[in-house]
């Protein structure tokens, strides 16, 4: 049987009650079939469906197929961006930008940044000046992004130079073909900016210890990084440091406010934040979907996936497998079997989740101890569909410690 012929839901991804609560959505798809319809192909339903895909060399990143569909043209800053994009590339291309950032990213390496982390998550609850009620969204925009300028080497005097650039990037997987002048316009400051980076280390003549001075000296003879990959990698750490952890941090607020039993078990123990935290990356995942093109026909549970077959892998419903979990609609730190994908799988498994892993244990570990009774405060806003998961704005009010 083909794809096409199986009985299945058709799923609007840009509806606003999608973008309110996607996974009552796919839920109702799951019910009729593995795999639902979307304008650009199929949804993926089923986790070890995703967990085969992500992993299978037949198929590709598509990248290069959106910014095709979507009239990216070529010379534009958005074209140069996904020439050299880890998530556009595979093979020998992917495995060597891989091999030379990969050292940099390592669970150790991660864990030299902790006390770092504890400081920054502490200076910006400071910042609140004994305030009872906040944005936590403004709050946690500020903390992964002052981590990764550390870690580069960068002004943090910088993040209000490239916060709206950065935030215009993250709309690059929205698969709206509006947003790509704007992405165009960004791209072009970013590149300017990593341009300035990379030249003021070259004209200093001094050596640093940190992430940007080790990038730079790769590119340096040309051999290992061209100068094009290291302006691409700058531009997709800091993106990635401003957008995805910030998000997760925010869903993580949002599920404990929900559960406020948690928050309380978590501050009389702290040992309970790892599981915490890895249960609300099961819960809620920060990108909603990657997504993968078949390049030959492909024969999956007797059904033939044709060549050149767009297929959508929400990881954030991926959680919420019943095949995989117990009660997955309940938020519990304490189930025994939590097997997640929020990271993905296979090459293109997220470099940076020891870090973000971090990050978010740290901060949660300091907010625990510093934000007493956190409630709701007014209308939790969740983000439009752009490939990541966010929220616009969660008020709160709590008891400042």
């Amino acid at each position: 049987m083909q794809l096409a012929d199986l009985e299945m839901a058709e799923i609007e991804i840009h509806d606003p009650d999608f973008v309110n609560d996607p996974h009552a959505i796919y839920s109702v798809a799951r019910e009729e079939n593995w795999v639902a319809r979307f304008p650009m192909g199929y949804i993926v339903l089923d986790q070890q469906a995703m967990r085969d895909f992500l992993t299978d060399d037949r198929c590709r990143t598509p990248i290069r197929d959106i910014s095709n569909m979507v009239g990216v043209e070529k010379g534009t800053p958005f074209q140069r961006f996904y020439d050299h994009f880890f998530l556009a590339l595979d093979g020998e291309a992917h495995k060597r930008l891989r091999r030379i950032s990969a050292p940099a990213f390592t669970a150790k390496e991660a864990a030299k940044y902790r006390p770092f982390m504890k400081g920054t998550i502490n200076k910006i609850i400071d910042s609140l000046d004994g305030a009872a009620e906040c944005d936590f969204t403004k709050v946690a925009a500020r903390y992964p992004i002052t981590v990764m300028c550390d870690i580069l080497g960068v002004s943090t005097d910088d993040i209000e130079r490239f916060e709206e650039w950065v935030i215009v990037l993250s709309d690059a997987f929205s698969l709206n073909d509006e947003t790509v002048a704007k992405l165009n316009w960004a791209l072009a400051h970013l590149f300017d900016y990593a341009d300035e980076l990379v030249d003021a280390r070259r004209k200093r003549n001094e050596t640093k210890d940190d992430l940007l001075q080790t990038l730079v000296d790769l590119a340096t003879d040309g051999e290992r990084l061209s100068d094009e990959e290291l302006r691409v990698l700058l531009i997709n750490l800091i993106s990635a440091g401003y957008d995805t952890t910030k998000n997760q941090l925010i869903l993580m607020m949002k599920v404990l406010l929900d559960h406020p039993e948690e928050w309380s078990k978590v501050a009389d123990d702290p040992g309970r934040v790892k599981k915490v935290v890895d249960e609300s990356l099961r819960f809620y995942n920060p990108i909603s979907a990657t997504f993968r093109v078949t390049n030959v026909d492909i024969k999956y549970r007797d059904t033939l996936i044709p060549k050149d077959t767009m297929l959508m892998l929400p990881l954030t419903y991926a959680g919420r497998d019943e095949s995989f979990y117990d009660s997955p609609d309940a938020f519990n730190p304490d189930r025994d079997r939590n097997r997640i994908i929020t990271f993905g799988r296979g090459i293109h498994i997220c470099i940076g989740m020891f870090m973000a892993r971090a990050l978010l244990e740290e901060a949660l570990a300091v907010m625990v101890e510093r934000i007493k009774n956190p409630q709701l405060a007014g209308e939790a806003v969740f983000r439009h569909f752009s490939g990541m998961v966010g929220m616009e704005a969660l008020p709160i009010s709590f008891e400042p410690a």
